[in-house]
């Protein structure tokens, strides 16, 4: 043990010596002014007052020993913004103020390990150069917060047209870059939106939410301010959040429109357009994945006695339970389709000729019990169908339409209550 604590001692006096010495003092100012060199780099980076602070930060503990070291600075319209590191070590602290003119006010407050490689001097330069780095990253804030006002109108706007979970996050980060915001958080709940939608950006706000109601749905936002922020900041809030319901609403109304332009309404499956839209882009991927595809014609035998016999009520009803039998029928990926009066389509991308006689002869065999309801109770509906396979019957869509129609009238005129299949094309 006494050897080392004789080589301790030594190490302890050598140390002395070093830092007593010119050598010494040279090496201190070289350290001081790379950590000043590297301060001023800052400024140009393009980065926020936040991410600014906790830079600085991490500057001074690279190059000094550095026990706790905090940053922090108040500026009149922007949230104040501290960075702080405590480390393990105890010292004397020296401070120095920040000088930001009119601009707020501020400090660096450093406590290291060696008093003597931070003398005040050097804490009063760092504050300097920190001083003039901030005023750069303050206009850059001041305009990428004016910015923030332009991208919030934009992406309300945007709603509109684009209701998604990418818009509403980038907005929600706009909102939180308006003037004296310090964090946004955002939540809606609105038939215009596939899911309820939360999301914060910036510090969390630790107030109230504020509850707005709008047709067809419900919008809480919650916003933390700085201290300095005005009422007509916050009213940009406010005014962001009645914009928010007017484009939701928007994009309600033509969802629906775009709904009711492709489904059938009675039925409430997809028309016609919808139908050759479907069958358009069925047959294109087929083409691309060289697979198969089938479709299916199907024509409800003697609607029209039903009609005449039981009413037109009646005949609504059919037709909506046979819609429902087909959907029930199917896969999700299929696309059913209420074509004309009492015609119906069926598109099965991937669904070869046997799969798909298979499946539309088990739709025809339980049609009849699939419609029968009290409107009707001594009728018994039947089915025919025409199959037509890609691309076995056709390589385009008015190919396949016409392979299916003549399989269909074919069966029709045979008595119906079955299923055709298209001849292969040669």
């Amino acid at each position: 043990m006494s050897a080392l604590r004789e080589l301790a001692q030594r190490e302890a006096n050598q140390l002395k010596a070093f830092r007593e010495s010119d050598q010494a003092a040279l090496m201190i100012r070289l350290v001081h002014t790379e950590c000043l060199l590297e301060l001023a780099r800052l400024s140009g980076t393009g980065m926020d007052m936040a991410s600014y602070a906790g830079t600085v930060v991490e500057v001074l503990e690279q190059f000094l020993p550095v026990s706790s070291c905090r940053v922090w600075f108040e500026v009149e319209g922007l949230p104040a913004v501290e960075a702080v590191r405590v480390g393990p070590g105890e010292g004397s602290a020296v401070a120095a103020p920040l000088a930001l003119a009119d601009h707020g006010s501020g400090e660096v407050v450093l406590t290291l390990d060696s008093p003597e490689l931070g003398p005040p001097e050097f804490v009063e330069a760092v504050a300097e150069q920190v001083s003039t780095g901030l005023l750069a990253v303050v206009e850059s804030e001041r305009l990428r917060r004016q910015a923030a006002l332009a991208d919030t109108a934009r992406l309300t706007t945007a709603l509109a047209d684009d209701p998604s979970p990418d818009t509403l996050q980038a907005l929600v980060e706009a909102l939180a870059y308006l003037p004296n915001v310090v964090g946004v958080a955002l939540e809606i709940v609105h038939t215009a939106l596939e899911s309820p939608f939360s999301l914060a950006a910036g510090l969390r706000p630790e107030v109230e939410w504020a509850t707005t109601i709008v047709e067809g749905g419900v919008i809480r936002i919650a916003a933390r301010w700085s201290v300095t922020a005005p009422a007509s900041d916050r009213g940009v809030v406010t005014d962001v959040v009645e914009q928010i319901g007017k484009a939701l609403g928007k994009a309600e109304d033509r969802r629906r429109l775009l709904e009711e332009a492709h489904t059938d309404p009675l039925t409430g499956i997809a028309n016609r357009r919808q139908a050759m839209q479907a069958l358009d882009m069925a047959v294109a991927l087929a083409k691309i994945n060289q697979d198969v595809l089938t479709i299916a014609w199907f024509d409800l035998d003697r609607f029209k006695q039903v009609n005449d016999q039981f009413g037109h009520a009646a005949g609504d009803r059919v037709l909506v339970q046979f819609a429902a039998h087909l959907r029930a029928s199917v896969r999700r990926s299929d696309t059913v389709a209420r074509i004309g009066g009492e015609e119906f389509l069926l598109i099965c991308p991937g669904l070869d000729h046997q799969a798909g006689e298979e499946l539309v002869q088990g739709i025809v065999d339980s049609t009849t019990e699939a419609c029968r309801n009290d409107l009707i109770a001594d009728w018994d509906q039947t089915t025919s169908v025409g199959l037509a396979v890609h691309p076995h019957s056709g390589v385009e869509p008015d190919q396949l339409l016409r392979a299916a129609d003549v399989a269909l009238y074919a069966i029709k005129n045979g008595g119906g209550n079955a299923v055709g299949c298209a001849e292969t094309r040669e």
